[in-house]
């Protein structure tokens, strides 16, 4: 049996890939899939890897990523606004969390689960799921041993997800992860799972339903994956006496997805509603494949200057082969196939990169924010698209000069003036 202290931790990710990740799990055709789990995918996972060559249509932007972007977090829950007045208070707004203010982390958890359509409890567990503290996090706002903080959280969100949050910030998961790695393929117990559990400071143990255990587990992936950089604020700073690191470093992507395939897997038959990534559960990203993936990809985030066209193709070719789970390496490739003139290429790129931010609803580069991401990866479809039948990239307004002239070389007015270009006919042209 595998020994592992909470996988969840991407404290302790390095030391328990060497003993206990997906290890056991190689890939099969070396696309970073584990053989041994069903390879089916979700109708949304499906349109990123099964896409005819000569299909560079624009994707349908969802409606809940529409509202994550647009910051209109209602539309997921009608109580919201309620719910704010609760994130609104200082503790919550001010506290540096991993790369942003303590809200603005718990708002895009509780994005994330709205866009992956889980049950209203587990969206809320994830709007407060370390109002508590955590498995791993020392930070508390509210008391979970005060029964007038448990009372004013309970008032906002209901008696049930008060209790679930309650769970989230009071046991140690260890445990259901370590039944998660104690073979290939391993599942949650029909019977449930017992914790460690801190009661007003004291440990003792707590039987959990493995119901209730997969959503707590499912908030910890986006709970982890919406702060998923290499030196992150809480972890690597804040809880050090004399912290090792300089924050924020270079914001390189962490390490952990392989640990989300795995439990996703274990706990999908335990869900409501299984979220859309990693082909709904179904598929496994193996640690090394990880590695690679991202190793691939910031030799061309720190050497691009260094690297030649074809450098740098190879390596984001690399990084997709390894982690095709992940969209930021199909924009980056996007923006070398425009550069070389290989248009439909570069829109095909820009395709599936943004299939996969709309699945996860998040982005893995955390130097931008999603809605960056989003923006920049629509634009640069949409010039691909126009450029692939010959059109200037931009629909640049045919009779009225801008003041970039000829010769303003840093602003694009390398040989003729630029015309200006209506935002409105850009996203007209989405």
């Amino acid at each position: 049996m595998i020994s592992c202290t909470w996988v969840f931790s991407w404290l302790l990710w390095t030391t328990l890939v060497a003993g206990s990740m997906v290890g056991d799990c190689e890939p099969s055709s070396g696309d970073g899939v584990c053989s041994g789990v069903s390879s089916s995918l979700s109708d949304q996972d499906a349109s990123v890897s099964q896409r005819q060559e000569d299909d560079v249509s624009t994707p349908a932007m969802r409606p809940a990523i529409r509202a994550i972007l647009h910051g209109n977090l209602t539309f997921f829950d009608q109580d919201f606004d309620q719910m704010l007045t609760l994130l609104n208070q200082d503790g919550f707004q001010e506290f540096a969390h991993s790369r942003d203010a303590f809200s603005y982390h718990l708002q895009q958890t509780f994005g994330m689960l709205g866009a992956w359509e889980q049950p209203q409890d587990v969206q809320r567990l994830g709007l407060f799921h370390s109002a508590y503290s955590g498995d791993l996090l020392i930070f508390h706002f509210l008391s979970d041993w005060r029964e007038e903080d448990r009372a004013q959280l309970r008032s906002v969100v209901g008696e049930d997800t008060e209790a679930l949050i309650y769970l989230f910030g009071t046991t140690k998961r260890g445990n259901g992860n370590d039944t998660l790695y104690a073979s290939p393929g391993a599942v949650l117990p029909s019977d449930g799972v017992t914790v460690d559990h801190r009661f007003k400071g004291i440990y003792d143990t707590l039987h959990l339903d493995s119901r209730v255990l997969a959503k707590i587990l499912l908030v910890s992936i986006a709970d982890v994956f919406d702060q998923m950089l290499q030196i992150n604020a809480w972890r690597d700073s804040h809880q050090h006496e004399k912290p090792s690191s300089l924050y924020p470093g270079q914001a390189r992507p962490d390490l952990g997805m392989h640990w989300m395939s795995r439990v996703c897997a274990g706990i999908k038959d335990f869900l409501e509603v299984v979220p859309p990534i990693f082909g709904s559960c179904t598929q496994e990203l193996a640690y090394s494949d990880e590695v690679a993936a991202r190793d691939a990809y910031w030799t061309v985030i720190l050497e691009e200057q260094k690297l030649s066209h074809e450098e740098r193709e190879s390596a984001l070719r690399t990084a997709i082969a390894h982690n095709p789970f992940i969209a930021e390496p199909h924009l980056v490739l996007c923006q070398v196939l425009f550069q070389q003139g290989k248009f439909g290429e570069a829109a095909r790129e820009a395709r599936t990169a943004l299939d996969i931010f709309y699945v996860w609803a998040n982005c893995w580069d955390k130097r931008l924010p999603f809605r960056q991401w989003i923006a920049f990866t629509r634009i640069m479809l949409m010039r691909s698209q126009r450029m692939a039948k010959g059109q200037p990239s931009l629909p640049f307004s045919p009779d009225k000069k801008s003041n970039v002239r000829k010769g303003m070389h840093q602003f694009g007015g390398a040989e003729h003036d630029l015309n200006v270009v209506s935002i409105k006919d850009m996203l007209a042209d989405m």
